[in-house]
């Protein structure tokens, strides 16, 4: 099956409240940033603002509460005057507090480490929290340390392939490289337009790999011990069934004996043969189109 590979780790990045006006941006495209780093700054000139004023506020509060203290610690004053100038403090503390957290969420971070695939976003412009989405992103940060393949996996295939199942991973721009993984996710619907299901396999990124890149899945969603395999295509079929043609000996040449099979699975340009065949029948592979039941294919000495 056709599929592709994705991040495991792909953010974009939104304002942590309402949003606001850009001011600053920390990265480029092709950037490599950690986890938590400030990526944008929106326009908190009127919260620093407040912040100044209210810390004049607390610093005149914590003056007059020191001036009360110790008035009542010599047993000046009344208990009302000295819980006021206290709570005022407390207030004061409070309100910093709440502004220094509205300031924090002006800075939009990275949530992963990884690198600025996208960066679409200027001083001036707006960024407001519902301003960045997967379809057209304006900041996209990608982790390829982790990767992902996803395929589209045909309905009738539900039932045998399993979280867990081996796959191989092929990709074709990298000459045919194949990885060796294993089903890490199945997705719990159908599709109702495709008639299909998501599955996806973990791939360690050893380099060269990159996101949309496409690959070709194969699950192994059959496996037996032991058994027979021929050409598929020389399984033929007629009013009574499968059969194919094998040589036997017959007097001193060899002849064509037509032998019923039954089919199992198929894969590439093989087919198993479930019953019908035994350890050392030679099978007919070339002309076996045109053979009759009995016809003479060759001498035995031959």
């Amino acid at each position: 099956m056709q599929g592709r590979i994705d991040s495991k780790n792909i953010s974009y990045p939104v304002p942590r409240y309402g949003g606001g006006q850009v001011t600053k941006v920390y990265v480029k495209e092709g950037d490599f940033v950690k986890r938590g780093q400030l990526l944008v700054k929106l326009d908190d000139a009127v919260l620093v603002q407040n912040l100044n004023q209210l810390q004049s506020q607390l610093d005149y509060a914590k003056n007059i509460f020191d001036r009360q203290k110790n008035l009542w610690d010599q047993g000046i004053g009344t208990e009302v005057q000295y819980v006021t100038a206290k709570n005022n403090v407390t207030q004061a503390e409070r309100q910093i507090a709440t502004l220094k957290e509205q300031i924090d969420l002006t800075s939009v971070r990275s949530e992963v480490d990884g690198v600025a695939d996208v960066v679409n976003i200027h001083p001036g412009e707006m960024f407001m929290a519902q301003g960045n989405l997967p379809s057209n992103p304006v900041l996209k940060i990608v982790n390829t340390s982790n990767l992902k393949a996803i395929a589209n996996i045909p309905e009738n295939y539900i039932s045998r392939v399993h979280k867990g199942s081996a796959v191989q991973i092929v990709i074709p721009d990298l000459n045919s490289k194949t990885i060796n993984s294993t089903i890490s996710l199945i997705s719990q619907s159908i599709d109702i337009n495709s008639r299909s299901f998501v599955i996806e396999a973990d791939i360690k990124n050893e380099g060269g790999l990159k996101p949309n890149q496409v690959v070709t899945v194969k699950i192994l969603d059959y496996s037996v011990k032991s058994t027979i395999v021929v050409p598929v295509n020389t399984v033929q079929s007629d009013e009574n069934g499968k059969y194919v043609y094998v040589m036997e000996k017959n007097a001193d040449r060899l002849v064509a004996r037509k032998k019923p099979v039954v089919p199992g699975e198929s894969y590439g340009d093989m087919i198993e043969i479930k019953s019908g065949l035994a350890n050392g029948d030679q099978l007919i592979t070339a002309g076996y189109q045109d053979l009759y039941e009995g016809q003479i294919v060759a001498s035995a000495k031959s």
